[in-house]
C-alpha cells in the first residue's frame, strides 16, 4: 500500500525532530543539559507539527514526539505535547512560512541580557558576522516576561517574532532565566531547525565572549558599550 503524503510528512518531521533534539542536547557546555528544559517543533504538513512531548524531550530522537492539529491545539497520537507547544502555534499565527523552531535555556545569554540588556549581545564583534543568520548591521534581539507555558507569555513570544526579531529572550514574572528561542523559515525541516539552533548556538557564543573578555580584565562591557555609543 502506498504511502500517503499526509503519513510521509508526519514520519519526515517525526525524523527531522529528533535529530535536532538529539543535535541541541549535545551542547551542555551551552545550554542546560536537562531533558526536561526546552523544547523544539518541525512543521509536518500544512496543519500538522511535531512537538517535543511534555517531560524528557530525548525520547524525541527514537521517534517520540507529539503530532498536533494546527487548528486545535490538541494532540492526534495521544503524546502528550510540550507546554510550550502554545508559543510554536502564536507563532505560526504571526509567521505562517515558519518551518521549525527551538526553545533552550543559554547559560552565557541569560546572565548577561538579564543584567545588561540584549544590547550587550554584539554580532559585529566576529569577522564573520556578515555569515551568520543574526544580521550584523541589525541584530534583531528582543526579551520578554511571562509565566512559563503561559498563553500570554507565548503571545508576547510571537508577537516579537511578528516584529521580525532574530532571537526571543524568555525571562519569568519575577526576572528568573527561561532560555531563548529561534525559528527558520528553510523548506527543509532539519535544515530550518538547525538553522534555528545555530542562532541560539552563536548567541550563547557572542555572550562568552563578552563575558570572558571582561573577567579577563580587557575591558568592562559597559564602557565598551559606552565607547561604541560614541560617549
Amino acid at each position: 500500500m502506498a504511502v500517503s503524503s499526509k503519513s510521509r510528512s508526519v514520519r519526515d518531521a517525526k525524523t527531522a525532530l529528533g535529530k535536532i533534539v538529539e543535535r541541541a542536547y549535545s551542547f551542555p557546555g551551552f545550554f542546560s543539559p536537562d531533558t526536561r528544559m526546552g523544547n523544539a517543533f518541525v512543521r509536518a504538513g500544512d496543519n500538522l507539527i511535531a512537538v517535543t512531548p511534555s517531560g524528557n524531550k530525548i525520547g524525541a530522537a527514537d521517534g517520540r514526539c507529539s503530532i498536533v492539529d494546527v487548528r486545535t491545539g490538541n494532540s492526534v497520537n495521544g503524546i502528550k505535547q510540550s507546554s510550550e507547544c502554545k508559543m510554536y502555534l502564536e507563532i505560526l499565527k504571526v509567521a505562517p512560512d515558519t518551518t521549525a523552531g527551538i526553545h533552550l535555556h543559554g547559560c552565557y545569554s541569560m546572565p548577561l541580557i538579564g543584567t545588561l540588556g540584549a544590547g550587550a549581545l554584539d554580532p559585529g564583534a566576529f569577522a564573520e558576522a556578515n555569515y551568520y543568520f543574526i544580521s550584523e548591521r541589525d541584530p534583531k534581539f528582543r526579551s520578554v516576561r511571562g509565566k512559563s507555558g503561559s498563553a500570554e507569555l507565548a503571545r508576547s513570544v510571537a508577537k516579537e517574532f511578528s516584529k521580525n526579531a532574530d532571537v526571543v529572550f524568555i525571562f519569568g514574572e519575577n526576572g528568573e532565566y527561561h532560555g531563548s528561542v529561534a525559528i527558520s523559515n528553510n523548506k527543509e525541516s532539519f535544515i530550518a531547525g538547525m538553522e534555528s539552533l545555530w542562532k541560539l548556538l552563536d548567541v550563547e557564543y557572542m555572550a562568552k565572549v563578552e563575558i570572558i573578555s571582561a573577567l579577563c580584565g580587557r575591558m568592562n562591557i559597559s564602557d565598551k558599550r559606552r565607547q561604541k555609543r560614541g560617549r
